[in-house]
């Protein structure tokens, strides 16, 4: 069995299944839940994904500014002077346009052309580059970071020590990370046997494995926050399966979280109708979710800093 690729040991690990040629195993040491082999499909894997269908929309980049990722982000990372931020696997440029209306000089890289056609074309972001993270290096003046940020990356990659490696040799002195994964240890247990697994994701995350990950690539003053359970965690185990069904059926189906259409039969009006019902009821059932302790989210967030000295 190959060696875990967070803390490279291989005594503590077993396997929990198998999906295709991969095996899923978990590390009780470090508490990280790997793929062997640990394998990003390429590029053109996630162009073929209904995942990321809306990167086909060229004209029409998502989101409404109230990912808890990104507010939890900003909201723990103030702009100041030379405030340089490098967003790792971008997307469309979401994170990086509000960001730059805090404050921010902005950067940004995402392997798949698609989005970072979006990001410069919908959200005019000047400084973002078709690329991988194993290139990051190589590009010239993208040095000396105050903040490097990947929001729901590392679960995608196939040497995720080595990024942050990079990543701490990108930052400045005093700079800080800040890292989003999807969660192995959440509550309610539903996961989704195409985007929780690989090929698509080559790891799952505990609180455990990611300051692991931190300790051993040089950061220190470690936060891992835990994101509390919403319905919108529940409904994303939904969506997908329906998003593949749909895709086959030629359909259009609405995503009642994020307000965008996906192929479903449903008429606009009964579709708008389901939509602005969903939202209406979130509200409520969220706050009885968290004030109730009643689960765990999907998502962990993780912030490090990188010493002034090596002292």
């Amino acid at each position: 069995m190959a060696s875990c690729p967070l803390c490279l040991r291989e005594d503590n690990s077993s396997e929990i299944t198998k999906r295709g040629r991969f095996r899923v195993v978990f590390c009780s040491s470090c508490r990280l839940q790997y793929s062997s082999p640990m394998e990003n499909p390429g590029a053109g894997f996630y162009q073929q994904c209904c995942l990321y269908d809306d990167r086909d929309d060229v004209n029409h980049a998502r989101g409404t500014g109230t990912d808890w990722r990104f507010q939890t982000c900003l909201e723990l990372c103030r702009s100041g002077p030379d405030r340089k931020l490098l967003d790792i696997g971008c997307g469309d440029g979401e994170f990086l346009a509000l960001a730059q209306a805090k404050g921010f000089e902005v950067f940004g890289i995402d392997f798949d052309d698609r989005a970072v056609q979006k990001a410069r074309r919908v959200r005019q972001l000047e400084h973002v580059s078709t690329a991988s993270s194993d290139s990051l290096k190589g590009i010239e003046g993208w040095r000396e970071f105050g903040i490097i940020t990947l929001f729901d990356v590392l679960e995608h990659l196939s040497s995720p020590r080595h990024v942050i490696a990079t990543v701490f040799e990108l930052l400045k002195p005093g700079g800080m990370v800040c890292i989003t994964v999807p969660r192995f240890d959440r509550y309610p247990r539903v996961f989704d046997s195409e985007a929780d697994f690989p090929p698509h994701h080559l790891t799952l995350w505990t609180s455990r494995a990611l300051s692991v990950l931190l300790q051993t690539t040089g950061f220190r003053d470690l936060r891992v926050i835990e994101k509390p359970l919403v319905l919108e965690d529940l409904w994303k185990q939904f969506k997908w399966p329906a998003l593949r069904v749909a895709r086959k059926l030629g359909a259009r189906v609405a995503d009642p979280c994020n307000g965008r259409s996906k192929p479903s039969s449903a008429k606009p009006s009964t579709a708008g109708f389901i939509k602005k019902s969903m939202r209406t009821s979130l509200g409520p059932a969220n706050w009885v979710l968290k004030a109730c302790s009643l689960g765990r989210g999907h998502t962990l967030l993780a912030l490090g800093t990188k010493p002034h000295s090596a002292a």
